[in-house]
């Protein structure tokens, strides 16, 4: 029997992937523009290395295959020289690129072709400015992680010097145009502004994400402390602790609307169970408050990421033993998983929609896309198997049936 999931390789190491999700309004900008809606970004590489494998961005799109199958097919690659990238977001216009390239931040700026290369490529990146954003006390320095806010104008960034730091983008790209018009003024260590730094955590941030209003902050990290932020400010709101007692730590978060944050708790060690943990927002005289409403067990490994399906009907769970789970959205069940999707650790995880192969429009059939260590970038459906149910319901209606029988049978002899 087929496995229901397609793979594809990528051709180096991925260590994180990013989506583009429906267009904002931004100012001066066609919505043809950006990249491509439902658009996979994928990052990863082998290095600074002298190994043979390139470092490299590249961007998929889900199309389906002769089986109905969905598969990734690269509609554009970008070879990122020496330096490897190990975490991206896309803004929300499509345009603009960040990832995390060592202690470093990398702005690129997606230009649409108007006419297909022969290697097929439909744009290409270019690299606007790279700024230092991470600067701990031991070497090497690593930005872990890099998110745009619900608009141009921001971008958080959290590493191993156990701080996020928000970055005017708007002022960046400023600053950038005048530079390139010939304003000697203008200096590559002027050319980022922060923002805020937002210090606290004692240990390495693995996550952060913004919340939908655009009023507060989330970042995860490894000293089992997740901080709720206020963006305007840049002051703490609340530490939202994980569960110490049963040695448990932050891995993922991510806000699923203004008042609901949900979280990935994990293993410290590294051995045992991970959970996913719901926080819920109430508004108070004296501000907000989260609280736990929900705790649910996920897996008995390690769980690497998960990811809202775009209905908001399911979870996408990843793990370190390269399986995939698709789970209940309001009660966080399993309702399907998808083994040995991978050999290795899965770095990332998102849900997109496939579109049309020639045209490129848009089709309504959902998948998730992840990516591995392994060199694989595999696409799973989000659709879950009303198999067991159907088993159940016939077993109770044959149970059912002879019952009425044998009281019949009785009754009559």
């Amino acid at each position: 029997m087929a496995p229901g999931y397609t793979n594809k390789l990528a051709g180096y190491p991925v260590f994180g992937v990013a989506v583009v999700k429906e267009r904002t309004t931004t100012e001066g900008l066609s919505d043809t523009e950006g990249l491509p809606l439902g658009a996979v970004l994928v990052v990863g590489g082998g290095g600074a290395a002298r190994t043979g494998v390139k470092n490299c961005i590249s961007v998929y799109r889900i199309v389906e295959n002769s089986k109905g199958l969905g598969e990734a097919q690269a509609i554009v690659t970008h070879d990122t020289g020496s330096e490897v990238c190990t975490s991206i977001d896309v803004s929300p216009s499509g345009k603009y690129v960040a990832c995390s390239m060592g202690s470093n931040c990398g702005l690129f700026q997606y230009n649409k072709l108007k006419e297909k290369q022969d290697n097929d490529a439909e744009g290409e990146f270019q690299l606007l400015v790279k700024w230092k954003t991470d600067f701990p006390s031991t070497v090497p320095a690593c930005q872990n992680v890099v998110k745009f806010g619900l608009n141009e104008n921001m971008l958080a960034t959290g590493g191993d010097d156990c701080q996020v730091k928000l970055w005017d983008v708007q002022a960046i790209l400023n600053a950038i145009q005048k530079r390139q018009s010939g304003d000697k003024t203008v200096f590559e260590e002027t050319l980022v502004e922060k923002v805020h730094c937002l210090a606290g955590h004692t240990k390495e941030i693995k996550d952060i994400d913004f919340e939908p209003s655009g009023k507060y902050l989330a970042s995860a990290s490894k000293d089992q402390g997740c901080r709720i932020w206020n963006i305007q400010t840049g002051k703490l709101l609340q530490l939202l602790p994980a569960d110490t007692a049963s040695g448990l730590t932050y891995r993922r978060c991510q806000f699923s609307s203004a008042h609901e944050l949900i979280t990935l708790q994990i293993p410290n060690g590294g051995r045992g169970s991970s959970y996913i943990v719901v926080w819920t927002m109430k508004e108070v005289e004296k501000g907000a408050v989260w609280t736990v409403s929900k705790v649910v067990h996920v897996s008995k490994g390690m769980a690497t990421s998960f990811y809202l399906t775009r209905n908001e009907k399911y979870v996408g769970l990843a793990t370190a033993g390269g399986s995939i789970s698709l789970l209940d959205r309001a009660t966080f069940s399993s309702l399907r998983t998808f083994n040995d999707v991978h050999n290795l650790p899965i770095t990332g995880l998102c849900s997109t929609y496939s579109v049309e192969k020639e045209s490129g429009r848009r089709l309504e059939k959902e998948y998730m896309l992840s990516g591995s260590i392994d060199r694989i970038v595999s696409v799973v459906p989000v659709q879950h198997s009303h198999l067991k149910w159907i088993i159940l319901r016939l077993s109770f209606t044959l149970l059912v049936i002879l019952a009425v029988f044998l009281c019949v049978h009785t009754l009559f002899h």
